[in-house]
C-alpha cells in the first residue's frame, strides 16, 4: 500500500500477514476468536527511535482472524517484535525475527508462522513481508528479479512474476540510456513478461514483452555473444502471439529471428540445440498454418539435430523429443505415412520415461503423447490408441493447476478423445464426458483467445453427435448457437472460417431433416455455400464441403421438388468428384452419389456415363494407394457393386466396350486385391522403389494441399499448387513410360483388352443389374465387342439361384464357397452331363434349366453355336465364361435341360469358367486346359 512517510518509503519494506489464526484444540465452551485482543503491535529495535505501528484484525469467518496491512520503517531497523495485546492479562510476543542483514540480501522474503498457546488455546500465525523495492539498489533489484524469476520457474505462482515484472521494471527506469547492462535488462523483463502472458493470457504483456525484446536485439552489436539467445527469445514471444491471435507474420517473424540465431550461434555452443529446437517449433507451427512441406521436413531436420546436440540426463531432453515428436505428427497428419506416427509415439514415451513426477513439464510431454496416440487412431480406428490418449489426457489435466492458462487446451483436447472414442463405442458417458470438457473449456477462455471459435467448434461437433444418436433437438440447437458463437469470432480472412462455416450450415441440416423447416435448410445452404466460396481451389477439405453443400440442396429438393434444386445437388457432387485436390475417398463418394442421381433422376443424359466414368477411376486411385491390408478388404466390400452398376448404364447407352473395360477394372480390384494383397503401387515400388514413393508423395499432396490455409492471397498458399505443377506431370510420365505400367491406377482401354485373346473360342462376360442382364462377348480376330443383351434373367433371379444352389448343397452336407473366402483357379473343365441321383425335378434342375433358357441358350443362338449339322464331326469351340456377382456361383458349365424329349444342353461344349478377362488370355492359363 502507499505510505508517504518522511523518509520518503512509498511500500513498506513490510507486507505483514496474520493468514491464518485457527482453533486447533478442544476447550469447553469452544473457541470463536472472542478471546483475542483486536490490536497487534508491530515494533522496531535498533534504529533512531522506537517506531510501534498499530493495526486491526479483522474478522474472516469461524475461528479466523486475519490482517493485511503495511507499515513504513526508518532506517538502521535491525530487528522486529510482533505482539498481541489482550483486554485482559499479559501481551504476547509472537516472535522475534532477525532483520540483521537483510540490507546486504535483498533477494530474501522476510516470512515466518509459529503456534503458540493464547488463553488456553492452541492458535498458528502465519506471516510474511517484502522489501521495499525503492530502497534497494540496482544490482540489489536485479538480484531480487532473479530470486522471483526462481521461484516462479518452480512454483508458477503469478503474483511471483508479477512482482519480478514490477521489481525488473524499477531497474531498467534506474538504468540510463548507452549503459552496457541496458539490453540484458531489457531482454529479461520481456522474458518476465512472456512468462506472465502464458499464464494469465493477457495479449498487452506480449506485446511489450515484443517491444522490449526488440530493443535488446537493437541494442545488442554483432558478434556479442548473447545474442543469439536474444534473438530466439524474441523469436519465442513472436511465436507466442502467434499462438493467440493466429497472425502469420507473427510466425514468420519468429522463424526470421530464430533462423539468424541458429546462424550465429557456433557449433559445440550449449544454447544450440535449445535455439535449434524453438526455430523447428516455429517451422512447424507455420506449416500448420500454410501446408508447406519444405516447413516441416525443415522442422524435423532442425529438431532432429537438437536432440542429437543434447547430451543424455540433460534437463532439457525429455522436453527435445516431445517437440520431435510433434513435428512427427504434424508430417502424419498431412501426409498419413504410419511411420512418422509410429517414430512420434516412440519419441514421446522416452520423454515421459525421462521426467520425473512433480516436473512442471510433465502435463505438456503427457499431452503430446495423448494426442499422438489420438490421431494414430483417427487413421486405423483402434480402439486401444484412443483409451490410451484418454488416459494419458486425463492425467496432464489433473496436474494442471486451475487458472492456469493451458487448462482450456487440456480441457479441449481430452474432450475431443472422449468424443472420438464414442464415434467408436456410442457410450453415452464418454459423449457426455466429451461435452462436460469442452464447456469447461469455452467457458475459461478469455473472448479473445485464438481458439476460442476452435474450441467452440468442437463443442458444436459434440452436441450434434449426441443428437445424431440420441435425438433431443436440444442438442442440435446448443450446437448451432455455439457454432454461430464460433464463426462470429472468426474473422473473414481466415483459414479456420471455411470449416467452421461448413459446420454450421450441417448442423442446421440435420435439424431441417428432423424438423422440415424450409428457414433450417436455407441458413443450411448458406453456411455451406459460404464454405465453399471462402476456400482456395486447391483446399484439402473443398470436395467434402461440395458433398455437404450437395446433401443440403437435395434436402431441399426432397421437400419442393423443384429441379433446380435437384439440380444444384448434382452440380454439387460433380465439382467434388471433379476436384483437383482433396481425399480421392471423399471425391470417389461425391462421384458415385453423382452417378446415382444423374441415373435415377436423368437416365438419358450422358452425364451419367461421365459420372460412372470419374467413380471407377478414383476407385482405381483409391484402391491403388491404399497400403493398409485391412481398409483393402473395406474398400472391396463397400464398392464392389460399383463397376456392374457402371456396366449396366454403358450398355444401355450402346457402349458395351465401355461396359467392358469398368467390369475387368472392377474385377481386377476386387480378384486381383484379394487373391495377391499387392496393389500396384507395390508392384511399382518392386519396379523403382524411388519413383513409388513419388507417387505417394504427389498422391498425398493432391489430398491434402491447401489445409487450413489463410483466404487471403498470400504467396504461401501458392507453394504446393507450384510443386503439384511440377512434379504431378512428371512423376506419372516417368511412371507411364515403364514397360508394365502404362495403365498404372487406369482402366486398360477396350482395345487393349482385345488384344492375345484365345483362338480357341470366345470369352463370355456376364453382367446382372437391377432391371436387365447383359452379356459382352470377345473374339479373337474382332475389333469390336459383341453386346447380347438378356432380357429373361435378372440380379433378382440370380440371387434367387443362387440360395436354391446354397439350400441344396446344405442339404448334402456341403457349402457354396464365398468369395471373400476362396478363389478358383482357372479351370479347364469339360462341360458333360449332370447326373443327379434323384430321379425327381430337384432345386439343382430348376436352376440348371433357368440357366440354360434364360442366359447361355440366348448367347449360343447370338454365336450360331446351335445352327450346326447334327451330323458334322466339327467341335464346338471353347467358350470362356467371366460371371460378376452371384452369377459367378451358379454352374454355367453344366447348364441344361437333362431327360426326356426336350433335353437341351453343353453337352461337346468345353466351358470355362475364369474370373478376369486377363486370365484367359493368358498363355499360361491356355496351356493347362485339356484338349478337346
Amino acid at each position: 500500500m502507499p505510505n508517504d512517510s518522511d523518509n520518503g518509503i512509498e511500500q513498506s519494506p513490510f507486507n505483514l500477514k496474520d493468514k491464518d489464526i485457527a482453533h486447533t484444540g478442544d476447550i469447553n465452551g469452544g473457541f470463536d476468536g472472542a478471546s483475542l485482543a483486536d490490536k497487534l503491535f508491530l515494533i522496531a529495535i535498533g534504529g533512531e527511535e522506537e517506531n510501534r505501528n498499530r493495526v486491526l484484525l479483522t474478522d474472516a469467518g469461524p475461528h479466523r482472524r486475519t490482517l493485511d496491512s503495511t507499515f513504513g520503517l526508518p532506517p538502521g531497523v535491525k530487528a522486529l517484535r510482533y505482539v498481541i495485546k489482550f483486554d485482559v492479562g499479559e501481551d504476547i510476543e509472537i516472535a522475534s525475527p532477525n532483520y540483521a542483514g537483510l540490507e546486504k540480501d535483498s533477494t530474501r522474503l522476510l516470512a515466518g508462522e509459529c503456534k503458540m498457546e493464547v488463553a488456553g488455546e492452541m492458535v498458528n500465525f502465519q506471516w510474511e513481508a517484502a522489501l521495499d523495492a525503492d530502497a534497494l539498489s540496482r544490482q540489489e533489484l536485479s538480484e531480487r528479479w532473479e530470486a522471483l524469476y526462481d521461484r516462479f520457474q518452480q512454483t508458477e505462482h503469478l503474483p511471483d512474476i508479477s512482482e519480478a515484472i514490477s521489481t525488473l521494471r524499477t531497474v531498467v527506469e534506474m538504468t540510463p540510456d548507452g549503459d552496457e547492462n541496458l539490453a540484458a535488462e531489457l531482454n529479461n523483463l520481456g522474458i518476465s513478461l512472456k512468462c506472465r502472458f502464458q499464464g494469465a493470457g493477457d495479449l498487452s504483456d506480449i506485446a511489450e514483452a515484443i517491444s522490449f525484446q526488440t530493443r535488446a536485439v537493437g541494442l545488442t552489436p554483432e558478434g556479442h555473444e548473447d545474442l543469439p539467445s536474444r534473438l530466439d527469445n524474441l523469436g519465442n514471444s513472436f511465436l507466442d502471439r502467434f499462438e493467440r491471435t493466429g497472425d502469420l507474420s507473427d510466425v514468420t517473424a519468429a522463424i526470421s529471428a530464430q533462423a539468424r540465431a541458429v546462424g550465429l550461434t557456433p557449433d559445440g555452443h550449449a544454447l544450440l540445440p535449445a535455439i535449434l529446437n524453438n526455430l523447428g517449433g516455429s517451422l512447424s507451427r507455420r506449416f500448420e498454418k500454410t501446408g508447406d512441406l519444405g516447413d516441416i521436413a525443415e522442422s524435423i531436420s532442425q529438431r532432429t539435430r537438437a536432440v542429437q546436440l543434447t547430451p543424455k540426463g540433460h534437463e532439457d531432453l525429455p522436453s527435445m523429443l516431445m517437440n520431435l515428436g510433434n513435428s512427427f505428427v504434424c508430417r502424419f497428419e498431412r501426409m498419413g505415412n504410419l511411420g512418422d506416427i509410429a517414430e512420434s509415439i516412440s519419441l514421446q514415451t522416452r520423454a515421459i520415461q525421462l521426467t520425473p513426477e512433480g516436473h512442471p513439464n510433465l502435463p505438456s510431454v503427457l499431452l503430446s503423447l495423448g494426442n499422438s496416440f489420438q490421431s494414430r487412431f483417427e487413421r486405423t480406428d483402434d480402439l486401444s490408441d484412443i483409451s490410451e490418449a484418454v488416459s494419458l489426457q486425463a492425467r496432464a489435466l489433473r496436474l494442471t493447476p486451475p487458472g492456469h492458462a493451458g487448462r482450456p487446451s487440456y480441457l479441449n483436447n481430452l474432450g475431443n478423445s472422449f468424443r472420438s472414442r464414442f464415434q467408436l463405442t456410442h457410450d453415452n458417458s464418454d459423449i457426455s464426458q466429451a461435452i462436460s470438457l469442452l464447456t469447461e473449456a469455452v467457458d475459461l477462455a478469455p473472448e479473445s483467445h485464438a481458439d476460442l471459435p476452435s474450441w467452440l467448434n468442437n463443442l458444436g461437433n459434440s452436441l450434434l453427435y449426441r443428437f445424431e444418436h440420441f435425438d433431443d433437438l436440444g442438442d442440435i440447437s446448443e450446437a448451432i448457437t455455439v457454432q454461430t458463437r464460433a464463426v462470429g469470432l472468426t474473422p473473414e480472412w481466415h483459414a479456420d472460417l471455411p470449416g467452421l462455416r461448413s459446420n454450421l450450415g450441417n448442423s442446421y441440416v440435420r435439424r431441417f431433416i428432423s424438423t422440415n423447416s424450409l428457414d433450417d435448410v436455407k441458413d443450411g445452404i448458406y453456411n455451406l455455400s459460404e464454405a465453399v466460396r471462402l476456400s482456395p481451389k486447391m483446399h484439402a477439405d473443398l470436395p467434402s464441403f461440395f458433398i455437404n453443400l450437395a446433401g443440403a440442396w437435395y434436402g431441399f429438393f426432397s421437400l419442393s421438388r423443384e429441379h433446380d434444386h435437384l439440380d444444384a445437388a448434382i452440380s454439387s457432387c460433380k465439382s467434388a468428384a471433379t476436384s483437383t485436390s482433396g481425399n480421392p475417398r471423399t471425391r470417389l463418394d461425391a462421384a458415385i452419389r453423382w452417378a446415382m442421381l444423374s441415373n435415377r433422376w436423368y437416365p438419358t443424359s450422358r452425364n451419367v456415363l461421365s459420372a460412372f466414368g470419374t467413380a471407377l477411376d478414383l476407385l482405381a486411385l483409391v484402391a491403388g494407394l491404399e497400403q493398409v491390408v485391412r481398409q483393402r478388404y473395406a474398400l472391396i466390400g463397400e464398392y464392389g457393386n460399383l463397376p456392374g452398376e457402371a456396366a449396366a448404364a454403358a450398355s444401355r447407352f450402346g457402349r458395351p466396350d465401355t461396359a467392358l473395360e469398368w467390369l475387368e477394372q472392377g474385377r481386377c480390384l476386387v480378384w486381383g486385391q484379394q487373391s495377391q494383397l499387392r496393389t500396384p503401387l507395390d508392384q511399382l515400388r518392386a519396379h523403382n522403389e524411388a519413383l513409388a514413393n513419388r507417387v505417394i508423395e504427389v498422391s498425398n499432396l493432391l489430398e491434402n494441399v491447401g489445409s487450413s490455409r489463410q483466404h487471403s492471397g498470400n504467396h504461401h498458399i501458392l507453394g504446393d499448387e507450384g510443386l503439384l505443377g511440377r512434379r504431378g506431370p512428371q512423376t506419372f510420365a516417368a511412371r507411364e513410360a515403364i514397360p508394365g505400367f502404362e495403365t498404372f491406377l487406369r482402366p486398360s482401354p477396350c482395345t487393349a483388352i482385345l488384344q492375345h485373346l484365345p483362338a480357341s473360342g470366345p470369352i463370355v462376360v456376364l453382367n446382372a443389374h437391377e432391371g436387365q442382364c447383359d452379356a459382352i462377348v470377345l473374339r479373337a480376330g474382332f475389333d469390336e465387342v459383341l453386346h447380347i443383351p438378356l432380357p429373361g434373367f435378372t440380379l433378382q433371379k440370380a440371387k434367387r439361384y443362387q440360395r436354391m444352389l446354397a439350400g441344396e448343397l446344405r442339404s448334402h452336407g456341403l457349402r457354396l464357397h464365398n468369395v471373400s473366402q476362396t478363389v478358383e483357379p482357372v479351370t479347364g473343365r469339360a462341360a458333360g452331363k449332370y447326373r443327379n441321383k434323384a430321379a425327381h425335378d430337384s432345386s439343382v434342375h430348376v436352376i440348371l434349366k433357368g440357366l440354360w433358357d434364360e442366359v447361355v441358350k440366348p448367347i449360343l443362338d447370338a454365336l450360331g453355336f446351335l445352327k450346326r449339322d447334327k451330323d458334322t464331326t466339327r467341335l464346338l469351340p471353347r467358350i470362356w465364361w467371366c460371371p460378376t456377382g452371384p452369377l459367378s456361383f451358379l454352374p454355367l458349365h453344366a447348364v441344361g435341360v437333362y431327360g426326356g424329349a426336350g433335353a437341351e444342353n453343353v453337352t461337346g461344349l468345353c466351358g470355362i469358367v475364369i474370373y478376369s478377362i486377363s486370365d484367359g488370355a493368358n498363355p499360361k492359363s491356355q496351356e493347362r486346359l485339356p484338349d478337346q
